[in-house]
Order: C-alpha cells, then sequence, then structure tokens
C-alpha cells in the first residue's frame, strides 16, 4: 500500500506471466480439438460439428450457459448439496477479508486483540495461501496414492472401466475435518493472551481444508454428470459459490462486532460440523443417488 494501490496488480502480473508461459507448451487435451488436428494432419474431412446453427444455437447455449446449471442446483441433490457445501465454505474465505482487519487491527473498542497496522494486517493473509499452497500438493498426493494407484492397477490387470466417481471423495472427506478444527481453532486463540500466531496457524487450516473440498468436489461433479453435464454441475456450483460469498462479507462486521471474535467464528464452525457429513454420505451412497439422476 505505501505504493499505491496499483502495486496490488503488479505481483499478480509477476506471477501469471510465468504460468501463462508454461502453458504454453502444454498439450491440448480437449477431445474435440484434438479430433480436428488429427482430422487435418491425415487430410480427413473434419468431425462433425453437434453445435446447432442459428436460432437454435442461441436456444442452445442460454440452455447449456444458464437454465441447465440452475436446474441442475434445484432437482440434483448432489450438485445442491456440494454446492451449498462449498458455497458456504468460500463465503467464509470471502468474509475472512472483513473479520481479518476487525481481529488484527482491533479498529473497534468492543474488540481489542493485537493492534497491527494495515501491512500487518494483510500479511495475515499469507496463511491462507500457504494453506491453499499445501492443500495442492496433498490434494495430489491423495489422487496418487487412491484414484489413480487404483486405476493403473485395474488397467494392468486388462480392466479399462472407470471408477465410480465417489472415488474422487477422498480429498473432501479430509477436507471436511479441517475445516470445523481451523474455525474453532481460530475463533478461541484469537485473543489478546495468546501469541498471534496461533490464529494465524488456524488460517492455514482453513485454507487446506477449503482447497480439498473445492478441488475434489469439482472433479466428483465432472465424472459424476460426464462432460457436457459436468460442466453444467461445476457452472451451477460456481454460481451458488460466488453469488454467496458476495453477500457475506457484508454480514461479518455486524455478526463479529455482535457477537465477538470467539462466538461468531464459532456460530461458521457450527456450520462446517453440519456440512461435515456431505462428503461422507456421498462416498457412501452416491452410487444410488446418482441412479435417480436425469443426467448421469
Amino acid at each position: 500500500m505505501k505504493k499505491g494501490w496499483r502495486w496490488t496488480q503488479w505481483p499478480i502480473l509477476f506471477i501469471g506471466l510465468p504460468t501463462y508461459l508454461i502453458g504454453l507448451a502444454q498439450k491440448e487435451t480437449y477431445k474435440r480439438i484434438i479430433l480436428q488436428q488429427r482430422a487435418k494432419r491425415l487430410g480427413l474431412p473434419p468431425p462433425p460439428n453437434p453445435m446447432p446453427s442459428g436460432p437454435a444455437k442461441i436456444r442452445f447455449i442460454l440452455f447449456v450457459t444458464l437454465l441447465r446449471p440452475i436446474s441442475m442446483l434445484f432437482t440434483e441433490s448432489i450438485v445442491a448439496y456440494m454446492s451449498i457445501y462449498t458455497a458456504f465454505n468460500f463465503s467464509v474465505l470471502f468474509g475472512f477479508f472483513a473479520a481479518f482487519p476487525i481481529v488484527f487491527q482491533s479498529p473497534y473498542p468492543s474488540i481489542q486483540i493485537y493492534h497491527f497496522n494495515t501491512g500487518e494486517a494483510g500479511l495475515v493473509f499469507l496463511g491462507l495461501g500457504f494453506g491453499v499452497s499445501g492443500a495442492t500438493l496433498l490434494f495430489i498426493y491423495i489422487d496418487r496414492v487412491t484414484y489413480r494407484k487404483t486405476t493403473l492397477a485395474r488397467r494392468a490387470s486388462g480392466d479399462m472401466t472407470r471408477l465410480p466417481p465417489e472415488e474422487r471423495l477422498y480429498a473432501a472427506m479430509v477436507g471436511s475435518l479441517l475445516l470445523p478444527v481451523s474455525l474453532f481453532w481460530f475463533a478461541w486463540s484469537a485473543r489478546s493472551t495468546v501469541h498471534w500466531i496461533a490464529p494465524v496457524l488456524a488460517t492455514v487450516t482453513f485454507g487446506c481444508g477449503n482447497m480439498l473440498v473445492f478441488c475434489s468436489t469439482v472433479l466428483y461433479l465432472i465424472d459424476t454428470y460426464g462432460p457436457q453435464g459436468g460442466a453444467s454441475a461445476a457452472a451451477a456450483n460456481g454460481m451458488l459459490r460466488y453469488v454467496v460469498g458476495a453477500i457475506f462479507p457484508l454480514l461479518m462486521t455486524p455478526m463479529y462486532r455482535t457477537l465477538g471474535v470467539d462466538w461468531a467464528t464459532s456460530l461458521l464452525g457450527f456450520v462446517t460440523v453440519a456440512c461435515l457429513p456431505i462428503p461422507w454420505v456421498l462416498w457412501k451412497y452416491g452410487s444410488k443417488i446418482r441412479a435417480r439422476s436425469a443426467y448421469t
């Protein structure tokens, strides 16, 4: 902030440029594009385009991009529950933008804890960043020792069938345990008699749990509903996630001023406890629920 608001954007560009350069060397993974490139290379006619033309194309786009995600959000229990779960987690994440200044800068007479300045309070968000980064590595490890290991073992034996989508939920099950632990940890360690590192470490755990649930949810929805249905399910998840996430920070300040840091954050923790069984129930009964779906 000492260098001006523009420096809030420069670090994003510094990180984005090497990421973009790495992406340029990646191979194409979209099936239709791969088939088009193969046909062009072999001098064959391109594969048929399933997309209609004219007014039918507009209706198709509106249905797939807008109406079907909304329909799935209200008619598909898997989409609804996983979307509600991730939407709440992201709402808490966005709500921290309002909560951290209250906890660490202590601008209100009724909440006097750590008295950080603006720069110091901004550094607290590094805890979430470390948690997300750690979750990325943990998710890769979980995937390699569960889904990938089982898939490779099946292929080695000649079985080319895909694993059930529920095999994607192991990371979400781990994340579901981390989320309430992190929020109750933050709630009751954020006090003037406890060193500031304690609530900051709780944010690391929250960032990790949130990322594990999110990544697992996206893969689970795509595996459950296939290429087109999975995209609509992921769109429904994203729509609810960001609509609720946009509203939630507006509630954090009055909630924290009324209930205090301990009980306001504990209230969020109780909600994550209520949501905790969702990935576990889907792991056990997901196949029966999928059998009743109109999209699978």
